[in-house]
């Protein structure tokens, strides 16, 4: 599969266990359970591992060594033509050298698929997660706290017309809530907002006034110029995306496609001035197509427009091209290469520090304090291969690449390189080990957001069914 930013699963450093470069892991893919089968299923496992960089800083980085637990729970039942699949997801980790970073994540997660009638056919899932952002794992950040957040989400579709037929039209509707734990050391939201309230009585005040009357309007209002971290509860948003696609086929493995969507994304709290919102919206239409061309190669392709509103005047509307492409080739039943090519949008906030009186030093460097506040546009290239060795032995590598450009108070670059190497070897049915390499780097025009990191794992997974 393409390599995919998520976050950094083992977060390493000193000890015995670290010098070893081992890690005991399990993968949570669908793969390794049988779920086309009725009944409960299950895959479990444990993970010890080693990570130079765990906190992604630029400077004095800090190692660990770390252990983790990752069952996954499911059952599904057929009902006639429908069917329902309830599964569970856990994956708590802890750091041995630095507890700040322990975790306990838990997914919940129903999905519904109804066969109405021949040419009718509806799908429903719903999930409420708690997770966590590790210190500058997501693909804009460079706040080095542990976030912590709980999640829940709706998607529904609706599809008329059958795969044979000439046409198809699906539509597809989805509605997100995020909301993260004030858990960062300094001040509460509650706190925060009083702040800006008050900067903004006593810069009416101070309108208009002379000397002396400002003196004594500072005395009533005194703000000190105090840093602090930005709090995470200024990403609390809602998101809803509609998306409406038509089908036609040409054939039994070739459809072409035509797809408007559209996504809103609204904050709950805004600050700095009551204009200054990252609430947006965006239009994306595209033409492309879907196929299977021959028992070797199936991909998907989609290019087309897109405009991003953005609600505060600070930040600049945009529109331009959008595409991806997501192509799979098996030159041999037992080797896969995917390839992965896409542009896109995606809105972000980025405090870092600031002072109550309005006087912005991001991660003590200056600047203002909306930098990297606003959205990116990212375009994302990346290449992977797996590859069965024998019956018993897997290879697998990828590497990708990320360039973000920031569209935000300041000018700013991101560019991101993912790799990992990896081998497996399966022990029986249902029980593999191996070994697993990965490399992160981000270079940025952001002072202080640049990293790297090195994480080195010895794996082990087992389907328990």
């Amino acid at each position: 599969m393409i390599l995919d930013r998520a976050k950094p699963i083992l977060r390493s450093g000193g000890g015995l266990a670290g010098c070893a470069l081992l890690a005991l892991a399990v993968s949570l893919s669908p793969a390794q359970a049988d779920e086309t089968q009725p009944g409960v299923f299950a895959t479990v496992g444990a993970q010890l591992g080693y990570e130079d960089n765990a906190w992604r800083t630029a400077d004095d980085e800090q190692s660990s060594t770390t252990a983790s637990f990752s069952p996954r729970l499911g059952w599904i039942g057929f009902f006639s033509k429908h069917s329902l699949l309830v599964t569970y997801a856990g994956d708590y980790g802890m750091y041995f050298d630095d507890h700040d970073l322990d975790y306990a994540d838990h997914a919940f997660k129903g999905d519904l698929q109804l066969d109405l009638a021949p040419k009718l056919k509806t799908e429903l899932t719903g999930g409420y997660k708690l997770g966590h952002d590790a210190p500058a794992a997501d693909r804009y950040s460079a706040i080095r706290q542990m976030q912590k957040w709980d999640e829940k989400d709706f998607d529904g579709k609706v599809t008329y017309g059958r795969r044979a037929a000439k046409a198809q039209v699906s539509v597809e509707g989805g509605y997100l809530e995020r909301r993260y734990d004030d858990n960062i050391d300094g001040p509460t939201l509650a706190q925060w907002t009083t702040a800006a309230a008050r900067r903004a009585v006593r810069s009416q005040l101070l309108s208009g006034v002379g000397s002396i009357g400002a003196g004594l309007i500072n005395s009533a209002f005194p703000l000190p110029a105090v840093t602090i971290p930005g709090s995470p509860t200024a990403r609390d948003h809602d998101a809803s995306r509609l998306v409406g696609t038509f089908f036609w086929n040409l054939g039994p493995k070739t459809q072409l496609l035509a797809e408007v969507t559209r996504y809103d994304q609204n904050y709950l709290h805004h600050f700095f001035d009551v204009n200054y919102q990252l609430d947006s919206s965006e239009w994306r239409y595209q033409l492309g197509a879907t196929w299977k061309a021959t028992a070797k190669t199936t991909g998907e392709f989609r290019i087309g427009y897109f405009k991003r509103d953005m609600e505060a005047e600070q930040l600049a509307d945009s529109s331009g091209l959008t595409y991806q492409l997501r192509l799979n080739w098996q030159p041999k039943t037992y080797s896969t290469v995917s390839l992965l090519l896409q542009r896109a949008t995606d809105v972000t906030w980025n405090p870092q520090y600031f002072d109550i009186a309005g006087l912005s030093t991001p991660l003590g460097t200056g600047g203002t304090s909306t930098d990297s506040t606003g959205y990116f546009i990212g375009t994302t290239a990346g290449l992977s291969w797996s590859h069965e060795l024998t019956r018993r032995w897997t290879l697998d590598t990828g590497l990708q690449y990320d360039k973000d450009e920031y569209r935000a108070s300041s000018a700013r670059q991101d560019d991101v390189y993912n790799f990992h190497f990896g081998i497996e070897h399966k022990l029986g049915r249902r029980t593999r080990v191996g070994l697993r390499y990965a490399y992160s780097e981000r270079n940025s025009d952001l002072a202080g957001a640049d990293y790297s990191a090195n994480s080195y794992m010895l794996t082990l997974s087992t389907d328990l069914r």
